[in-house]
Protein backbone atom coordinates (compact mmCIF):
# COMPACT_ATOMS: atom_id res chain seq x y z
CA UNK A 1 0.00 0.00 0.00
CA UNK A 2 1.36 3.53 -0.26
CA UNK A 3 1.36 4.32 3.48
CA UNK A 4 3.68 0.86 3.62
CA UNK A 5 5.78 3.02 0.69
CA UNK A 6 6.04 5.78 2.83
CA UNK A 7 6.67 4.39 6.08
CA UNK A 8 9.84 2.60 4.76
CA UNK A 9 11.27 5.06 2.41
CA UNK A 10 10.40 3.02 -0.83
CA UNK A 11 11.63 3.72 -4.29
CA UNK A 12 12.77 6.98 -3.29
CA UNK A 13 14.05 9.15 -6.38
CA UNK A 14 13.38 5.79 -8.51
CA UNK A 15 12.45 6.11 -12.30
CA UNK A 16 8.44 5.47 -12.92
CA UNK A 17 9.19 2.75 -15.70
CA UNK A 18 12.33 0.20 -15.49
CA UNK A 19 15.03 0.68 -17.57
CA UNK A 20 15.32 -1.53 -20.63
CA UNK A 21 18.44 -3.03 -21.46
CA UNK A 22 20.03 -2.46 -24.64
CA UNK A 23 23.74 -4.04 -25.62
CA UNK A 24 26.21 -1.19 -26.58
CA UNK A 25 26.82 -3.81 -29.94
CA UNK A 26 30.51 -4.53 -29.15
CA UNK A 27 32.02 -7.82 -30.89
CA UNK A 28 34.69 -10.12 -29.83
CA UNK A 29 36.15 -11.91 -32.49
CA UNK A 30 39.23 -14.59 -32.45
CA UNK A 31 40.58 -14.95 -35.81
CA UNK A 32 42.75 -17.91 -36.14
CA UNK A 33 44.65 -17.16 -39.09
CA UNK A 34 43.60 -13.31 -40.09
CA UNK A 35 43.47 -11.66 -43.41
CA UNK A 36 46.38 -8.67 -44.75
CA UNK A 37 43.29 -6.13 -44.91
CA UNK A 38 41.99 -7.20 -41.65
CA UNK A 39 45.53 -6.73 -40.29
CA UNK A 40 45.81 -3.44 -42.08
CA UNK A 41 43.23 -1.79 -40.54
CA UNK A 42 43.74 -3.26 -37.21
CA UNK A 43 47.50 -1.66 -37.37
CA UNK A 44 46.18 1.77 -38.10
CA UNK A 45 45.52 2.70 -34.39
CA UNK A 46 48.74 1.23 -33.31
CA UNK A 47 51.04 4.38 -31.79
CA UNK A 48 54.41 4.54 -34.08
CA UNK A 49 53.43 2.13 -36.89
CA UNK A 50 55.23 2.14 -39.48
CA UNK A 51 53.98 0.65 -43.16
CA UNK A 52 57.34 -0.84 -43.76
CA UNK A 53 56.71 -2.96 -40.56
CA UNK A 54 53.78 -4.97 -41.75
CA UNK A 55 56.00 -7.40 -43.22
CA UNK A 56 57.23 -7.86 -39.89
CA UNK A 57 54.29 -8.22 -38.01
CA UNK A 58 52.25 -10.47 -40.33
CA UNK A 59 55.47 -13.25 -40.32
CA UNK A 60 55.77 -12.51 -36.30
CA UNK A 61 52.09 -13.88 -36.30
CA UNK A 62 52.09 -16.53 -38.93
CA UNK A 63 55.25 -18.29 -38.19
CA UNK A 64 53.75 -18.42 -34.38
CA UNK A 65 50.25 -19.38 -35.22
CA UNK A 66 48.92 -16.25 -33.20
CA UNK A 67 45.51 -15.59 -32.53
CA UNK A 68 44.42 -12.08 -32.91
CA UNK A 69 41.13 -10.91 -30.64
CA UNK A 70 39.74 -7.74 -31.71
CA UNK A 71 37.17 -5.65 -30.16
CA UNK A 72 34.88 -3.89 -32.49
CA UNK A 73 31.55 -1.79 -31.96
CA UNK A 74 29.19 -2.27 -35.20
CA UNK A 75 26.03 -0.08 -35.61
CA UNK A 76 25.68 3.31 -37.54
CA UNK A 77 29.11 4.33 -36.32
CA UNK A 78 31.43 1.38 -36.79
CA UNK A 79 34.81 1.15 -35.19
CA UNK A 80 37.65 -0.79 -33.92
CA UNK A 81 38.21 -0.44 -30.05
CA UNK A 82 41.14 -2.80 -29.37
CA UNK A 83 43.26 -5.76 -30.30
CA UNK A 84 45.40 -7.90 -28.64
CA UNK A 85 47.84 -11.01 -30.05
CA UNK A 86 48.79 -13.87 -28.16
CA UNK A 87 49.77 -17.66 -29.11
CA UNK A 88 50.77 -21.13 -27.08
CA UNK A 89 54.56 -21.07 -25.62
CA UNK A 90 55.64 -24.66 -25.64
CA UNK A 91 58.19 -25.63 -22.91
CA UNK A 92 60.79 -26.19 -24.88
CA UNK A 93 60.44 -22.82 -26.92
CA UNK A 94 61.03 -20.42 -24.06
CA UNK A 95 65.06 -19.87 -24.89
CA UNK A 96 64.03 -19.26 -28.78
CA UNK A 97 61.34 -17.30 -27.68
CA UNK A 98 62.62 -15.04 -25.60
CA UNK A 99 66.62 -15.09 -26.04
CA UNK A 100 67.54 -14.39 -22.76
CA UNK A 101 68.40 -17.15 -20.00
CA UNK A 102 67.23 -14.67 -17.24
CA UNK A 103 63.39 -14.63 -18.63
CA UNK A 104 64.28 -18.64 -19.28
CA UNK A 105 65.12 -19.06 -16.02
CA UNK A 106 62.59 -17.32 -13.94
CA UNK A 107 59.35 -18.71 -16.31
CA UNK A 108 60.96 -22.21 -16.18
CA UNK A 109 60.80 -21.72 -11.96
CA UNK A 110 57.51 -20.01 -11.99
CA UNK A 111 55.39 -20.92 -14.76
CA UNK A 112 52.84 -24.10 -14.15
CA UNK A 113 50.83 -26.20 -17.03
CA UNK A 114 49.81 -24.29 -20.38
CA UNK A 115 51.60 -21.00 -21.29
CA UNK A 116 50.40 -18.23 -23.15
CA UNK A 117 52.38 -15.20 -24.31
CA UNK A 118 50.46 -12.17 -25.03
CA UNK A 119 52.45 -10.44 -27.95
CA UNK A 120 50.41 -6.61 -27.48
CA UNK A 121 47.32 -5.06 -26.35
CA UNK A 122 46.58 -2.17 -28.63
CA UNK A 123 43.29 0.06 -28.05
CA UNK A 124 41.97 3.00 -29.95
CA UNK A 125 41.08 6.42 -28.01
CA UNK A 126 37.58 5.99 -27.90
CA UNK A 127 35.23 8.11 -25.84
CA UNK A 128 31.98 5.88 -25.18
CA UNK A 129 33.65 3.37 -23.45
CA UNK A 130 36.16 3.88 -20.75
CA UNK A 131 38.54 1.01 -19.38
CA UNK A 132 39.42 -0.23 -22.76
CA UNK A 133 42.45 -1.69 -21.82
CA UNK A 134 41.10 -3.50 -18.95
CA UNK A 135 38.25 -4.84 -21.51
CA UNK A 136 40.79 -6.03 -24.11
CA UNK A 137 43.29 -8.09 -21.20
CA UNK A 138 40.21 -9.54 -19.17
CA UNK A 139 39.10 -10.43 -22.52
CA UNK A 140 42.12 -12.28 -23.91
CA UNK A 141 42.64 -13.93 -20.61
CA UNK A 142 39.14 -15.03 -20.28
CA UNK A 143 39.46 -17.18 -23.51
CA UNK A 144 42.62 -18.40 -22.27
CA UNK A 145 41.72 -19.68 -19.01
CA UNK A 146 38.52 -21.39 -20.44
CA UNK A 147 41.27 -23.55 -22.93
CA UNK A 148 42.82 -24.47 -19.51
CA UNK A 149 45.87 -22.05 -20.15
CA UNK A 150 47.37 -21.64 -16.99
CA UNK A 151 51.14 -19.26 -17.08
CA UNK A 152 50.77 -16.02 -19.14
CA UNK A 153 54.05 -13.88 -20.15
CA UNK A 154 53.39 -10.20 -21.75
CA UNK A 155 56.16 -8.83 -23.85
CA UNK A 156 55.14 -6.49 -26.51
CA UNK A 157 56.60 -7.52 -30.31
CA UNK A 158 55.51 -4.19 -32.27
CA UNK A 159 56.53 -1.42 -29.33
CA UNK A 160 59.62 -1.52 -27.65
CA UNK A 161 57.65 -0.97 -24.12
CA UNK A 162 53.99 -1.29 -23.99
CA UNK A 163 51.51 1.65 -23.34
CA UNK A 164 51.68 3.32 -20.53
CA UNK A 165 48.08 2.48 -19.55
CA UNK A 166 48.50 -1.01 -20.65
CA UNK A 167 51.66 -1.44 -18.11
CA UNK A 168 49.09 -0.20 -15.45
CA UNK A 169 46.32 -2.69 -15.94
CA UNK A 170 49.03 -6.05 -16.31
CA UNK A 171 50.79 -4.38 -12.75
CA UNK A 172 46.82 -4.17 -11.28
CA UNK A 173 46.01 -7.38 -12.22
CA UNK A 174 48.70 -9.32 -10.65
CA UNK A 175 51.28 -9.68 -13.36
CA UNK A 176 55.45 -9.17 -12.06
CA UNK A 177 57.53 -6.90 -13.95
CA UNK A 178 61.31 -8.42 -14.50
CA UNK A 179 63.64 -6.67 -16.62
CA UNK A 180 66.89 -7.63 -18.14
CA UNK A 181 67.74 -4.37 -18.89
CA UNK A 182 66.08 -0.87 -19.59
CA UNK A 183 63.92 -1.36 -22.17
CA UNK A 184 63.84 -4.91 -22.52
CA UNK A 185 61.28 -5.85 -20.05
CA UNK A 186 58.26 -8.87 -19.53
CA UNK A 187 55.33 -9.32 -17.55
CA UNK A 188 54.36 -12.53 -16.04
CA UNK A 189 51.35 -14.10 -14.04
CA UNK A 190 50.62 -16.96 -12.50
CA UNK A 191 46.47 -18.11 -13.49
CA UNK A 192 46.25 -21.93 -12.43
CA UNK A 193 43.55 -20.54 -9.88
CA UNK A 194 42.68 -16.63 -10.21
CA UNK A 195 40.73 -14.48 -8.14
CA UNK A 196 37.78 -12.02 -9.61
CA UNK A 197 36.73 -9.01 -8.94
CA UNK A 198 33.16 -7.77 -10.40
CA UNK A 199 33.51 -3.81 -10.82
CA UNK A 200 29.56 -3.56 -9.80
CA UNK A 201 29.70 0.14 -7.93
CA UNK A 202 28.10 1.85 -10.22
CA UNK A 203 25.39 0.13 -10.75
CA UNK A 204 24.55 0.26 -6.84
CA UNK A 205 24.19 3.62 -7.48
CA UNK A 206 20.93 5.73 -8.61
CA UNK A 207 20.33 8.43 -11.80
CA UNK A 208 21.69 10.69 -11.94
CA UNK A 209 25.02 10.15 -9.43
CA UNK A 210 26.04 7.30 -11.42
CA UNK A 211 26.42 9.20 -14.80
CA UNK A 212 28.10 11.72 -12.84
CA UNK A 213 31.57 12.88 -13.55
CA UNK A 214 32.86 12.81 -10.20
CA UNK A 215 31.39 10.22 -8.67
CA UNK A 216 32.85 7.62 -11.40
CA UNK A 217 36.28 9.51 -11.25
CA UNK A 218 36.12 8.77 -7.27
CA UNK A 219 35.00 4.86 -7.82
CA UNK A 220 37.87 4.59 -10.75
CA UNK A 221 40.71 5.78 -8.26
CA UNK A 222 38.95 4.07 -5.68
CA UNK A 223 39.37 0.54 -7.93
CA UNK A 224 43.51 1.15 -8.76
CA UNK A 225 43.70 1.23 -4.95
CA UNK A 226 41.46 -1.40 -4.23
CA UNK A 227 43.26 -3.77 -7.04
CA UNK A 228 46.79 -2.80 -5.52
CA UNK A 229 45.64 -4.31 -2.09
CA UNK A 230 44.29 -7.27 -3.74
CA UNK A 231 46.95 -8.44 -6.10
CA UNK A 232 48.97 -8.60 -2.33
CA UNK A 233 46.53 -11.31 -1.58
CA UNK A 234 48.42 -13.76 -3.79
CA UNK A 235 51.51 -12.28 -4.88
CA UNK A 236 52.28 -13.24 -8.48
CA UNK A 237 49.12 -15.03 -9.03
CA UNK A 238 46.02 -13.25 -11.37
CA UNK A 239 43.37 -10.92 -10.17
CA UNK A 240 41.01 -10.80 -13.34
CA UNK A 241 38.33 -7.91 -13.44
CA UNK A 242 35.27 -7.96 -15.08
CA UNK A 243 33.60 -4.69 -16.61
CA UNK A 244 29.43 -4.66 -15.62
CA UNK A 245 29.12 -3.61 -19.32
CA UNK A 246 30.80 -6.47 -20.93
CA UNK A 247 29.16 -9.37 -18.53
CA UNK A 248 25.84 -7.63 -19.73
CA UNK A 249 26.63 -7.59 -23.25
CA UNK A 250 27.81 -10.98 -23.69
CA UNK A 251 24.50 -12.11 -21.52
CA UNK A 252 21.91 -9.99 -23.11
CA UNK A 253 23.09 -11.44 -26.67
CA UNK A 254 23.02 -15.10 -25.03
CA UNK A 255 19.52 -14.65 -23.80
CA UNK A 256 17.97 -12.88 -26.71
CA UNK A 257 19.35 -15.89 -28.92
CA UNK A 258 17.90 -18.29 -26.75
CA UNK A 259 14.84 -16.72 -26.55
CA UNK A 260 15.04 -16.23 -30.62
CA UNK A 261 14.27 -12.12 -30.42
CA UNK A 262 17.39 -9.83 -31.73
CA UNK A 263 19.07 -7.46 -29.14
CA UNK A 264 17.11 -4.46 -30.29
CA UNK A 265 13.43 -3.41 -28.65
CA UNK A 266 11.37 -4.22 -31.66
CA UNK A 267 7.91 -1.89 -33.11
CA UNK A 268 5.56 -2.69 -32.37
CA UNK A 269 6.16 -4.67 -29.40
CA UNK A 270 7.15 -8.51 -29.52
CA UNK A 271 8.01 -10.71 -26.83
CA UNK A 272 9.80 -14.42 -26.95
CA UNK A 273 8.76 -17.19 -25.49
CA UNK A 274 10.80 -17.74 -22.51
CA UNK A 275 10.72 -15.20 -19.50
CA UNK A 276 14.07 -13.81 -17.99
CA UNK A 277 14.23 -14.43 -14.45
CA UNK A 278 17.07 -12.16 -12.87
CA UNK A 279 17.59 -13.90 -8.95
CA UNK A 280 21.06 -12.32 -8.11
CA UNK A 281 21.81 -8.57 -7.98
CA UNK A 282 22.20 -8.87 -12.11
CA UNK A 283 19.80 -6.84 -14.34
CA UNK A 284 17.60 -6.97 -11.00
CA UNK A 285 14.99 -3.71 -11.35
CA UNK A 286 15.86 -4.06 -15.19
CA UNK A 287 14.65 -5.22 -18.35
CA UNK A 288 16.22 -7.57 -21.38
CA UNK A 289 14.91 -6.01 -24.90
CA UNK A 290 12.07 -7.95 -26.01
CA UNK A 291 11.55 -10.43 -23.11
CA UNK A 292 9.46 -10.93 -20.46
CA UNK A 293 11.34 -10.09 -17.31
CA UNK A 294 9.99 -10.72 -14.02
CA UNK A 295 13.01 -10.28 -11.16
CA UNK A 296 13.27 -12.57 -8.23
CA UNK A 297 14.50 -10.47 -4.90
CA UNK A 298 16.65 -13.15 -2.92
CA UNK A 299 19.30 -12.05 -0.06
CA UNK A 300 21.97 -13.60 1.85
CA UNK A 301 21.09 -13.46 5.07
CA UNK A 302 24.08 -13.52 7.55
CA UNK A 303 23.37 -14.78 11.04
CA UNK A 304 25.21 -12.21 13.77
CA UNK A 305 27.84 -14.86 14.55
CA UNK A 306 28.69 -14.47 10.91
CA UNK A 307 29.44 -18.17 10.43
CA UNK A 308 26.48 -19.36 9.13
CA UNK A 309 23.68 -17.96 6.60
CA UNK A 310 20.80 -18.17 4.75
CA UNK A 311 19.25 -17.59 1.35
CA UNK A 312 15.80 -15.96 1.52
CA UNK A 313 13.61 -12.97 0.08
CA UNK A 314 15.48 -9.31 0.12
CA UNK A 315 13.42 -7.44 3.09
CA UNK A 316 10.00 -6.32 2.12
CA UNK A 317 9.16 -8.21 -0.30
CA UNK A 318 7.37 -11.44 -0.77
CA UNK A 319 8.72 -14.68 0.50
CA UNK A 320 10.51 -17.04 -1.93
CA UNK A 321 7.12 -19.42 -2.18
CA UNK A 322 4.79 -16.48 -3.26
CA UNK A 323 7.82 -14.80 -5.62
CA UNK A 324 7.96 -18.30 -7.40
CA UNK A 325 4.06 -18.49 -7.84
CA UNK A 326 4.16 -15.33 -9.21
CA UNK A 327 6.76 -16.77 -11.87
CA UNK A 328 4.67 -19.08 -12.05
CA UNK A 329 1.57 -17.23 -13.04
CA UNK A 330 2.88 -16.27 -16.52
CA UNK A 331 2.94 -19.34 -17.32
CA UNK A 332 5.93 -19.68 -19.64
CA UNK A 333 9.35 -21.73 -19.43
CA UNK A 334 12.01 -19.91 -17.23
CA UNK A 335 15.56 -18.63 -17.70
CA UNK A 336 17.52 -18.40 -14.75
CA UNK A 337 20.15 -15.27 -14.38
CA UNK A 338 22.87 -14.95 -11.54
CA UNK A 339 25.99 -13.21 -11.42
CA UNK A 340 28.23 -15.93 -10.11
CA UNK A 341 27.98 -19.75 -9.99
CA UNK A 342 30.25 -21.19 -7.79
CA UNK A 343 29.36 -22.93 -5.05
CA UNK A 344 25.84 -22.21 -5.91
CA UNK A 345 24.15 -21.13 -2.49
CA UNK A 346 21.44 -19.37 -4.32
CA UNK A 347 20.18 -21.64 -6.57
CA UNK A 348 20.32 -24.68 -4.17
CA UNK A 349 18.21 -22.31 -1.90
CA UNK A 350 15.12 -21.47 -5.07
CA UNK A 351 15.40 -25.12 -6.92
CA UNK A 352 13.31 -27.08 -4.53
CA UNK A 353 10.77 -23.80 -4.66
CA UNK A 354 10.84 -24.39 -8.41
CA UNK A 355 10.45 -27.67 -8.33
CA UNK A 356 7.23 -27.91 -5.68
CA UNK A 357 5.40 -24.85 -7.84
CA UNK A 358 6.36 -27.17 -11.32
CA UNK A 359 7.94 -23.68 -12.99
CA UNK A 360 9.83 -25.29 -16.07
CA UNK A 361 13.47 -24.08 -16.01
CA UNK A 362 14.62 -24.12 -19.62
CA UNK A 363 17.85 -22.90 -18.77
CA UNK A 364 20.56 -21.14 -16.36
CA UNK A 365 23.07 -18.22 -17.54
CA UNK A 366 25.43 -16.57 -15.25
CA UNK A 367 27.59 -13.86 -15.47
CA UNK A 368 31.09 -15.46 -14.41
CA UNK A 369 30.70 -19.58 -13.56
CA UNK A 370 33.55 -22.14 -12.43
CA UNK A 371 34.58 -25.67 -13.17
CA UNK A 372 32.49 -26.47 -9.97
CA UNK A 373 29.67 -24.77 -10.79
CA UNK A 374 29.51 -26.12 -14.11
CA UNK A 375 29.68 -29.78 -12.28
CA UNK A 376 26.63 -28.53 -9.67
CA UNK A 377 24.52 -28.07 -12.91
CA UNK A 378 25.49 -31.18 -14.80
CA UNK A 379 24.78 -33.19 -11.34
CA UNK A 380 21.25 -31.24 -11.45
CA UNK A 381 21.10 -31.84 -15.90
CA UNK A 382 20.22 -28.25 -16.10
CA UNK A 383 21.40 -26.87 -19.39
CA UNK A 384 23.63 -23.96 -18.13
CA UNK A 385 25.75 -20.84 -19.71
CA UNK A 386 27.61 -18.20 -19.09
CA UNK A 387 29.07 -14.66 -19.72
CA UNK A 388 33.04 -16.00 -18.57
CA UNK A 389 34.24 -19.53 -17.23
CA UNK A 390 37.16 -19.51 -15.15
CA UNK A 391 37.80 -23.71 -14.33
CA UNK A 392 39.85 -23.47 -11.33
CA UNK A 393 38.49 -19.93 -9.18
CA UNK A 394 39.99 -19.00 -5.70
CA UNK A 395 38.01 -16.58 -4.33
CA UNK A 396 35.64 -13.73 -6.03
CA UNK A 397 35.05 -10.13 -5.18
CA UNK A 398 32.25 -7.87 -5.42
CA UNK A 399 33.54 -4.59 -5.77
CA UNK A 400 30.15 -2.77 -3.83
CA UNK A 401 30.53 -5.92 -0.77
CA UNK A 402 33.92 -4.36 0.10
CA UNK A 403 32.52 -0.72 0.74
CA UNK A 404 30.39 -0.37 3.24
CA UNK A 405 26.95 1.26 2.62
CA UNK A 406 27.79 0.90 -0.84
CA UNK A 407 27.15 -2.76 -0.27
CA UNK A 408 26.88 -5.73 1.55
CA UNK A 409 25.22 -9.10 2.63
CA UNK A 410 22.06 -8.62 5.17
CA UNK A 411 22.88 -9.35 8.91
CA UNK A 412 19.73 -10.96 9.94
CA UNK A 413 18.52 -10.61 13.78
CA UNK A 414 14.72 -11.92 13.26
CA UNK A 415 13.15 -8.72 12.08
CA UNK A 416 13.05 -6.32 9.34
CA UNK A 417 14.50 -3.00 9.66
CA UNK A 418 11.96 0.03 10.35
CA UNK A 419 12.84 1.56 7.37
CA UNK A 420 14.83 0.81 4.04
CA UNK A 421 18.25 0.99 5.75
CA UNK A 422 19.09 -2.67 5.51
CA UNK A 423 21.77 -3.23 8.40
CA UNK A 424 24.16 -5.67 6.47
CA UNK A 425 27.77 -6.73 6.98
CA UNK A 426 30.91 -6.28 4.89
CA UNK A 427 33.59 -9.20 5.22
CA UNK A 428 36.36 -7.21 5.95
CA UNK A 429 37.99 -6.04 9.08
CA UNK A 430 36.62 -4.78 11.79
CA UNK A 431 33.33 -6.23 10.90
CA UNK A 432 34.55 -9.74 9.57
CA UNK A 433 37.93 -11.56 10.05
CA UNK A 434 37.42 -12.36 6.47
CA UNK A 435 37.62 -16.22 6.81
CA UNK A 436 36.66 -16.85 3.65
CA UNK A 437 39.99 -15.37 1.77
CA UNK A 438 42.17 -18.62 2.63
CA UNK A 439 46.45 -18.54 2.96
CA UNK A 440 47.05 -15.26 3.32
CA UNK A 441 48.99 -13.27 5.63
CA UNK A 442 46.95 -10.83 8.41
CA UNK A 443 48.89 -8.17 6.73
CA UNK A 444 47.51 -8.17 3.79
CA UNK A 445 43.87 -8.64 4.98
CA UNK A 446 43.99 -6.09 7.34
CA UNK A 447 45.87 -3.46 4.13
CA UNK A 448 43.11 -5.05 2.02
CA UNK A 449 40.20 -3.65 4.84
CA UNK A 450 41.28 -0.50 5.68
CA UNK A 451 42.06 0.41 1.65
CA UNK A 452 38.00 -0.73 1.21
CA UNK A 453 36.84 1.70 4.15
CA UNK A 454 39.04 4.57 2.67
CA UNK A 455 37.81 3.85 -0.76
CA UNK A 456 34.25 3.85 0.93
CA UNK A 457 34.91 7.04 2.94
CA UNK A 458 36.30 9.01 -0.25
CA UNK A 459 33.39 7.69 -2.49
CA UNK A 460 30.81 8.53 -0.50
CA UNK A 461 32.43 12.03 0.65
CA UNK A 462 32.27 12.58 -3.51
CA UNK A 463 27.91 11.65 -3.19
CA UNK A 464 27.36 13.88 -0.18
CA UNK A 465 29.12 16.79 -2.24
CA UNK A 466 27.42 16.17 -5.16
CA UNK A 467 24.20 15.65 -3.26
CA UNK A 468 24.92 19.19 -1.35
CA UNK A 469 25.45 20.98 -5.36
CA UNK A 470 21.95 19.66 -6.17
CA UNK A 471 19.35 19.50 -3.53
CA UNK A 472 21.05 21.88 -1.32
CA UNK A 473 20.76 19.75 1.62
CA UNK A 474 23.03 16.99 3.68
CA UNK A 475 23.41 13.54 2.85
CA UNK A 476 22.38 11.95 5.60
CA UNK A 477 21.20 8.38 6.85
CA UNK A 478 17.84 9.69 6.04
CA UNK A 479 18.06 10.71 2.54
CA UNK A 480 20.89 7.54 1.73
CA UNK A 481 18.10 5.94 -0.01
CA UNK A 482 17.83 8.87 -2.68
CA UNK A 483 21.07 7.71 -3.72
CA UNK A 484 21.74 3.88 -3.57
CA UNK A 485 19.98 1.44 -5.24
CA UNK A 486 20.22 -0.97 -2.31
CA UNK A 487 20.69 1.63 0.88
CA UNK A 488 22.44 -0.16 3.47
CA UNK A 489 25.01 0.20 6.73
CA UNK A 490 26.93 -1.91 8.80
CA UNK A 491 25.51 -3.08 11.85
CA UNK A 492 26.29 -1.79 15.08
CA UNK A 493 24.33 -4.33 17.23
CA UNK A 494 20.59 -3.66 18.75
CA UNK A 495 22.34 -1.43 21.57
CA UNK A 496 23.21 0.93 18.75
CA UNK A 497 20.26 2.98 17.55
CA UNK A 498 21.36 4.24 13.93
CA UNK A 499 21.23 8.53 14.05
CA UNK A 500 19.47 9.45 10.57
CA UNK A 501 20.98 12.81 10.93
CA UNK A 502 24.65 11.95 10.41
CA UNK A 503 26.55 11.53 6.99
CA UNK A 504 27.26 7.84 6.40
CA UNK A 505 31.35 8.91 5.68
CA UNK A 506 31.05 10.31 9.41
CA UNK A 507 30.18 7.15 10.75
CA UNK A 508 32.87 5.31 8.39
CA UNK A 509 35.42 7.61 10.20
CA UNK A 510 34.91 5.98 13.08
CA UNK A 511 34.98 2.47 11.46
CA UNK A 512 38.41 3.08 10.64
CA UNK A 513 39.77 4.37 13.99
CA UNK A 514 38.31 0.97 15.17
CA UNK A 515 39.98 -0.38 12.18
CA UNK A 516 43.30 1.14 13.14
CA UNK A 517 43.84 0.40 16.44
CA UNK A 518 43.99 -3.47 15.34
CA UNK A 519 46.94 -2.85 12.93
CA UNK A 520 49.67 -4.36 15.79
CA UNK A 521 47.93 -7.77 16.45
CA UNK A 522 47.62 -8.06 12.33
CA UNK A 523 51.34 -6.93 11.73
CA UNK A 524 52.41 -10.46 13.18
CA UNK A 525 52.13 -13.70 11.22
Amino acid sequence: SQKFIYEKGLYLREPELKEIMTTKKIDVTIYDEIEDEELKSLLDIVPKYKLNDFERIRKYIKNREARVLVIKKRGDNPQIIGFSVFHWLRSSQIYTEFKNPMYEEIIRTKSVGRMIVIDGIYFNDVKFFRNVQQIILTETLAYTLAKDYTYAIYRDFMLTRPHRTVEKVLLLQGFEKVCAEKGNCIYHVNMSSPCTLSLDVMSMIKEPFSKNENVIASVEKAREKLLGALIKLYPGHLVLSFDRNMIYENLINKICDENNMPTDPLEPRELGEAMCVPFGEIFKKRILPNTVTKSMHTEKFIYPSAKEHEIKAYPYYLDMTNQVRMIKSYNRPVLLVDDLLNKGYRIKALAPVLKEESVEIKKVFVGIMSGRGKSLMEMQNREVDSAYFIPRLKVWFNESKMYPFLGGDTLWRGQSPERNIIPSINLILPYSSAGYIAGVTKKSIYEMSKTSIINSIKILKTLESEYQKLHERSLTMSVLPEVMVYPRYPDRGETSKLDMSIKPSDYLEYDLEHLERLQEICSKD
